[in-house]
């Protein structure tokens, strides 16, 4: 087996992997691609893909990510995918040992598991996907907590809230959508009360019109909308 980092000519192979290995789950070249190169924490050092012999299809994926929360290093396992007729022999081990080294070697005194927010592919280890909940136990991992990520059916859905917006003008609240020129003012309010959203609502700004809404009492924020 030859490990080596990920790069650009590979990407779309290795976006096939993560289909075959996670057959719960999606991964077109553009959301792999948003997840590894998309990555504001991305280091090559830490995204590895294993290859049998001379063979030029990766068998195996790993991403790792060093992020700073609140001054202490926290390293992530973002992403991990084996061939499943690769499975059991030894290679998630080889490559999470990798990172493992280097994350310890790059100060970083605890490692989690997938939700790397605010760029994640999923919020933690599905329970589905039963080798990889006994593969991380084996390794020193412990369950903390659950956490869902959800899905809705929008196409017969009455998106008009005329009705509700009236009520809540009532109360002197505004819902609308945020301009380019309340992007300094939403940001301050965010980094002081929803710090761990900061990256998602700033993103909302790039998008044309900004997909970010507001609701205002009295000309002051108290909650938002984003995507």
């Amino acid at each position: 087996m030859k490990i080596r980092k990920f790069s650009e000519d590979i990407l779309s192979d290795t976006a096939k992997l993560c289909r075959l290995s996670m057959e719960l789950d999606i991964m077109p070249d553009f959301l792999l691609r948003e997840k590894t190169f998309g990555e504001q924490d991305y280091d090559p050092e830490l995204t590895l893909t294993a290859f049998e012999d001379e063979s030029h299809v990766p068998i195996a994926f790993i991403q790792g990510v060093i992020k700073d929360r609140f001054g202490e290093k926290i390293g992530y396992i973002k992403l991990l995918c084996v061939n499943p007729n690769f499975r059991h022999l030894g290679t998630a081990t080889s490559l999470y040992k990798n990172i493992e080294d280097q994350m310890r070697k790059k100060g970083v005194g605890k490692i989690r598991v997938y939700e790397s927010y605010p760029n994640y592919f999923m919020p933690g280890v599905d329970p589905f996907y039963t080798e990889a909940v006994c593969f991380f136990e084996k390794n020193g991992f412990k369950k903390f907590g659950d956490t869902s990520n959800l899905t809705a059916d929008l196409s017969l859905v009455n998106f008009d809230t005329q009705e509700e917006e009236n009520k809540l003008k009532l109360q002197n609240i505004i819902c609308r959508r945020a301009e380019k020129k309340d992007f300094p003012g939403i940001m301050k309010w965010i980094d002081e009360d929803f710090n761990a959203w900061i990256s998602e609502v700033n993103e909302s700004f790039n998008n044309d019109p900004v997909s970010l809404f507001i609701a205002e009492q009295n000309g002051v924020i108290g909650a938002f909308s984003a995507f």
